[in-house]
């Protein structure tokens, strides 16, 4: 019988995995990181489809449990050969994220220098085959609609089941709105360094505002809330806003998760926001919610998903019209179309199926 390995290296990327079922003839093992409850939410192995999980504390124990299964097909969600497949082992890359339109340009200023080797990748949209072309120096064989993370928001009781503890767990349990801000920072990066303001004066002004509407702003980082303090340490630009961001974290009517924590259980949110640009653009547009963009220092031709241009976002320039923004996307679903459009335009299939997309490519290739 053929013997399949799904790698997780973090937490955050366990979703890209936990649709996935079991499957005859071929036998599959999780290999993934301690599980962790998280604000009340559990951040584990629970909903997994797959029941033989394989626990690591670290790489090396990854190694030694990869040696020991012998795997025909090692599948990761990261580029990165973070541990070695046997020599005859096909390698499947799963994305657990979208590629954006902006990447080939970062790209060829020698942003990304890894060169991974895959037989296999699954991805979403075909810019991810444009981008992929750029930094391999292979041809790659690329499955479309095959993020297996997708099937998740196919069903709205996974994204709505923790709302109530989530609120429990907060200093406000009644909040008139709920917003939900995935931030992007905080690194000395290309791809970073237009938008590490926007998260520090967005989370800044997430606090103030939504004290005066009694909202509930739930702040989700790129990185861990010291490497964000460190960060700010360490450049004479940022020092400034260490006092009140830190002043702005810690008020009662802002909710900070981990940076790992699964970004899908707080899609309840009235609202959802990001800086930069982030997966959660296309994920927003997929469970209708209405979508904001802050994206101050940005030129007019960043968009990488396409979502401020076609009308499924609302784009925020200055942050003094955030509140206002909010308040006039709450009160105007006309972008529901929009998104819906949208997704429809990028062959974007929702049909809760991803999984078996996946899962039938591996049976085909094991």
């Amino acid at each position: 019988m053929k013997k399949v390995v799904y790698f997780i290296r973090t937490l955050s990327h366990r979703r890209s995995f936990e649709t996935l079922v079991e499957r005859d003839g071929i036998e599959q093992m999780i290999l993934g990181p301690k599980s962790h409850v998280l604000n009340g939410v559990p951040q584990g192995y629970g909903d997994f489809g797959i029941k033989n999980v394989q626990i690591f504390d670290t790489l090396g124990g990854a190694q030694k449990i990869l040696d020991a299964f012998k795997p025909n097909i090692l599948v990761q969600s990261e580029f990165e050969e973070r541990i070695k497949a046997p020599g005859t082992c096909k390698r499947v890359f799963v994305g657990h994220g979208m590629i954006g339109n902006h990447m080939t340009k970062l790209l060829k200023k020698g942003m990304n220098k890894t060169k991974p080797t895959f037989d296999y990748c699954c991805a979403q949209t075909k810019m991810f085959e444009s981008f992929f072309n750029h930094i391999t120096e292979r041809k790659n064989n690329v499955l479309f609609n095959a993020m297996p993370q997708f099937d998740l928001l196919y069903n709205k009781d996974y994204y709505t089941e923790y709302r109530d503890i989530v609120l429990n767990n907060s200093k406000i349990q009644n909040p008139s709105r709920i917003i939900l801000f995935c931030g992007f920072c905080c690194k000395n990066r290309p791809d970073y360094n237009l938008h590490n303001e926007d998260y520090f004066n967005t989370v800044i002004e997430l606090a103030k505002i939504s004290k005066r509407n009694n909202w509930l702003s739930i702040i989700k980082p790129r990185q861990h809330h010291d490497k964000a303090i460190n960060f700010m340490k360490k450049s004479k630009k940022m020092t400034k806003y260490i006092k009140p961001f830190t002043d702005a974290i810690n008020s009662s009517n802002l909710h900070c998760i981990e940076h790992i924590s699964n970004t899908y259980r707080y899609f309840f949110a009235d609202v959802i926001m990001c800086n930069a640009c982030s997966t959660v653009e296309t994920e927003a547009c997929v469970v209708n919610k209405p979508l904001i963009l802050i994206r101050t220092k940005s030129g007019p031709d960043y968009d990488p998903f396409d979502t401020v241009s076609s009308g499924a976002a609302s784009l925020v320039k200055n942050i003094n019209d955030l509140e206002k923004t909010i308040n006039v996307v709450l009160a105007d679903t006309s972008y529901v179309d929009k998104q819906n459009k949208l997704l429809k335009s990028k062959g974007i299939v929702m049909d809760g199926m991803a999984h078996k997309r996946v899962q039938d490519l591996i049976c085909k290739i094991a």
